[in-house]
């Protein structure tokens, strides 16, 4: 019966902890390595290595409160073509300012 060669686990545990740490696929770690991949998930079941091990877990997601107003709109149908749609509540200078840059981008 041939003994187990404690040196060739500890190569393959180097190995998997180097493809654990990259962002490579196992095919694109193998071949960059000219490693075998059966031998390579042979060595990943056998040393029980898993790349979600080292990862770190993604955030939780966080809810923001929000409110949502509706608010009542007034649409200009202008010559041109172009369809405004506007808060009531804009102040009259906002309204000149909106119509000034539709005329100037229509040109």
């Amino acid at each position: 019966m041939a003994s187990r060669d404690p040196e060739r686990g500890k190569q393959w545990h180097a190995l998997l902890t180097q493809w654990q740490q990259s962002e490579q696929s196992i095919s694109a770690f193998c071949k960059q390595r000219q490693l075998s991949q059966p031998t390579f998930y042979y060595w990943r079941r056998k040393l029980g290595f898993d790349r979600r091990t080292t990862r770190p877990a993604p955030p939780a997601a966080t809810f923001v409160p929000m409110t949502v107003v509706a608010e009542p709109l007034v649409e200009v149908v202008l010559p041109t073509g172009v369809t405004l749609k506007l808060p009531l509540t804009a102040a009259k200078e906002q309204i000149t300012c909106w119509l000034t840059a539709t005329r100037a981008a229509s040109c």
